[in-house]
C-alpha cells in the first residue's frame, strides 16, 4: 500500500484464523486477504481468488514466518532446544527437495486436497530459515508505522540465531 500512495487506513483489516480466509473470500465477507500456505492456495485453487503478488514481488527477503522458542527453555534444555532446532532445520532442507515422503507428511498435517498442496509448495521456500537482521529492522520499522506496536523488541532483544547458524554448520 505505501508503495502506491496509500496509507494503513486506506483498508479496513479484519482479524481472523487464517483457515476461515478462504471461505470468507469465496462468500463475499472480505474483499482479499495475506496469508501464509496454504490457504492462499485453496482460493486459487478453488477459483475464489486470484493471487496479485508473491511476497518476493512486494518485499524481498521479507519475514513471514518464524520459530520461536522461549529463552527458558534454550537456557534450562539447552540439548533438546538444540536437537529440536537441527530437527527443524532438517525438515527444512528436506522439504525443499520436494520428497514425496516429504509431501505425505506435509499432506498429514495440512489437511489438504493434492492440488492445493502442490500449488502451497511451489510458492513455499525452506532455504533460510533465519531471521536477516535488515528484514527484521524493516518489519520492525513498520509495526511502528502502522500503530500496532510503539516499541516492539529490537533484533538485538529478540532474535537469538545461534542455535541455527549451528544446525545450519552440521548440514551444510
Amino acid at each position: 500500500m505505501k508503495q502506491n500512495g496509500f496509507s494503513y487506513d486506506y483498508v479496513n483489516a479484519v482479524e481472523m484464523p487464517p483457515a476461515e480466509m478462504p471461505a470468507a473470500l469465496s462468500e463475499g465477507r472480505i474483499a482479499g486477504y495475506v496469508v501464509a500456505e496454504p490457504f492462499g492456495a485453496q482460493s486459487v485453487v478453488h477459483g475464489n481468488g486470484k493471487v496479485l503478488y508473491q511476497e518476493d514481488d512486494l518485499w524481498k527477503d521479507a519475514i513471514d514466518c518464524a520459530l520461536v522458542l522461549r529463552t527458558e527453555f534454550i537456557n534450562e534444555q539447552q540439548t533438546a532446544a538444540e536437537e529440536f532446532v537441527n530437527a527443524y532445520v532438517d525438515a527444512g532442507l528436506k522439504a525443499e527437495e520436494g520428497h514425496e515422503e516429504t509431501n505425505q507428511i506435509i499432506q498429514d498435517y495440512l489437511d489438504v486436497d493434492d492440488e492445493v498442496l502442490d500449488l502451497s509448495l511451489e510458492w513455499i521456500s525452506y532455504d533460510d530459515l533465519k531471521i536477516n537482521q535488515d528484514s527484521y529492522t524493516e518489519l520492525r520499522e513498520y509495526i511502528i508505522e502502522m500503530g500496532l506496536s510503539e516499541n516492539p523488541p529490537t533484533y538485538d532483544e529478540f532474535v537469538d540465531n545461534s542455535l541455527f547458524d549451528k544446525a545450519m554448520g552440521s548440514n551444510e
